[in-house]
């Protein structure tokens, strides 16, 4: 996969607010992307989330882990992607990675302290290998979640070019992913929130810009900078959240 160098730093101001929002209840951010390992000083701003006692989460393609190791000893959470058991079709789905690859990676830190999780985006390609994904990462890897995502329009590339070949309906997914909570119910699985949910997202982006989803719609509304706008935009949180569990994402495109 292409990891092209950021230029820019994540202004750390951008840690600082979000430790503001603990108030709020805010208890984890999921540091995602792009490729969040691209950014020269992420580093800093996972300290700066830790000492504000955050859980932290790294969702990373993992080509830059190796190069960044000192970043595994902060986080609580390594998220990696797994499409598909057939290297083929993984690869295929992933920009060219190999699955060899991330199974290595998984095999090298599953006797860390930090909890291993892997993703699963699920579309037409895998819809009938859930089962024996299931097996492979719970047998193979000392995994402690694994989260299950249906296949969005607004994934970007590679996936966009294969739209076509990769949309499934809620229906199917609703119906595979049940059928995999009960073939692991000793496991904890997890899935994305269905396109009728009435919960609402934050991303909070590199250059300190906050959007929210509402899933509901697949709606995304800009609420300005978290660093010059923070109290009409804790305001607006409040508003749309309510009593929720707010996750936060930051570090997305």
């Amino acid at each position: 996969m292409q990891n092209e160098a950021i230029d820019h730093k994540i202004p750390l101001e951008v840690g600082g607010q979000l430790k503001r929002w603990k108030t709020m209840g805010l208890k984890s951010v999921a540091l995602s992307g792009g490729e969040p390992l691209l950014y020269p000083n992420i580093k800093n701003l996972v300290r700066s989330l830790k000492q504000a006692d955050l859980e932290v989460s790294l969702i990373t393609n993992g080509d830059l882990l190796m190069t960044n190791s000192k970043i595994l000893g902060l986080i609580d959470t390594l998220a990696l992607t797994i499409i598909s058991i057939r290297p083929e079709i993984h690869s295929y789905l992933r920009g060219g990675q190999s699955l060899y690859e991330i199974a290595n990676l998984l095999k090298k830190f599953e006797t860390s302290p930090r909890r291993l999780q892997v993703n699963t985006i699920v579309s037409r390609f895998n819809l009938g290998e859930l089962e024996q994904i299931g097996e492979y990462i719970f047998t193979s890897f000392n995994i402690a979640a694994w989260c299950l995502i249906k296949f969005l329009d607004n994934f970007g590339t590679p996936s966009m070019k294969h739209k076509a070949e990769l949309e499934i309906s809620e229906a199917d997914f609703l119906m595979a992913t049940e059928k995999i909570k009960k073939k692991f119910p000793q496991k904890y699985i997890y899935c994305s929130l269905p396109s009728n949910s009435p919960v609402n997202l934050t991303y909070v982006e590199p250059n300190g810009i906050v959007i929210s989803r509402k899933c509901s719609s697949n709606m995304y509304t800009n609420l300005g900078s978290i660093l010059s706008q923070f109290e009409s935009i804790t305001q607006k949180i409040e508003e749309l959240y309510s009593n929720q569990h707010r996750n936060i994402f930051t570090v997305g495109d």
